[in-house]
């Protein structure tokens, strides 16, 4: 199958390594391999654009040479800044996750704890836009004065706040407490004062985000407290069937290719024809719902991936 890289992260990469012409390249990549091609990723070229070439959305970028995670990390921020000045290729579908830290349009490009089983400190990872208009944006990304914002790099610590451990004491103390009260681990009274209540609230709020539980807040803890509420689930999708055409069907056939992969892939023309309300039904059976060919509220979340 043809494939290739969205042109918005060939921009990115190009600006990335004028940046810096000497970094290391050990961990880069975006065509999955196969470990990604058993699960929905990215890395895959599902998304299909208008000539029916397969479309990779996400770049990984080496933290830095010898593990030293500068650059990720410096490249996570500045993404995030980005997406939260509304650049066109981070649009929904689009996040960044770096040192087990992910952000995205549906947090408002707040930092949250990452869970999964790659903790992205070697390298970070960026994908970008569903939509066409997005993964093939030709903007810049202000990272070699491509364009667009270029924020400064980022304080150790979300803020500029200090690591704290048992023994510290003063405001980030107490600013950690409440936050770790308001996450349901009572660290005690919010006093400033980091004793061994607030070291064991610590360490319960870092495993149960799958951190680290040392006990001590340093980036990724604080990353995590700062965290903002779960955003507003989206508005459902129009149920759609047979006669139906338009982007939303596009979509659909989309995530029917990506869902089914070992199924001839359909024409992603936009219309719902005979034969996409075939691979409709073959999705509800894998998924255990009712074979009608329709896409309506129970199997818009399974092809979504919920």
């Amino acid at each position: 199958m043809a494939y290739r890289l969205a042109r918005a992260l060939a921009v990115f990469r190009d600006e990335v390594n004028t940046r810096w012409p000497n970094r290391d390249h050990a961990s880069d990549g975006w065509i999955g391999d196969a470990a990604h091609a058993t699960r929905n990723s990215d890395h895959n070229p599902w998304v299909k654009d208008g000539a029916g070439v397969g479309v990779v959305r996400a770049f990984d970028v080496d933290s830095g040479p010898g593990g030293d995670t500068e650059i990720g990390l410096w490249v996570a921020e500045h993404v995030r800044t980005l997406g939260r000045a509304g650049h066109p290729a981070l649009g929904n579908g689009s996040y960044v996750i770096s040192a087990r830290r992910i952000a995205s349009p549906k947090s408002g490009w707040a930092w949250r704890a990452y869970t999964g089983s790659n903790p992205h400190v070697s390298h970070t990872h960026v994908s970008v836009s569903l939509a066409a208009g997005g993964y093939d944006s030709g903007q810049g990304w202000g990272i070699a004065g491509g364009g667009g914002p270029t924020p400064p790099p980022p304080s150790p610590n979300p803020g500029g706040r200090p690591t704290i451990r048992q023994g510290s004491r003063g405001d980030a103390v107490r600013e950690a407490q409440q936050r770790l009260a308001a996450h349901g681990f009572d660290p005690g009274r919010a006093d400033g004062a980091f004793g061994p209540r607030t070291r064991e609230a610590t360490r319960r709020f870092q495993s149960a985000r799958g951190l680290t539980a040392d006990g001590v807040i340093g980036p990724n803890t604080w990353g995590a407290l700062l965290a903002a509420p779960p955003a507003a689930a989206p508005a459902p999708r129009p149920t759609i069937r047979r006669g139906a055409k338009g982007d939303l069907v596009r979509e659909a056939q989309n995530l029917l290719n990506a869902r089914l992969p070992n199924l001839p892939p359909l024409n992603v023309d936009g219309d719902f024809g005979r034969a996409t309300e075939a691979r409709v039904k073959d999705a509800q059976r894998a998924f255990g719902l009712a074979a009608d060919g329709v896409i309506g509220p129970a199997t818009w979340p399974r092809l979504l991936g919920g």
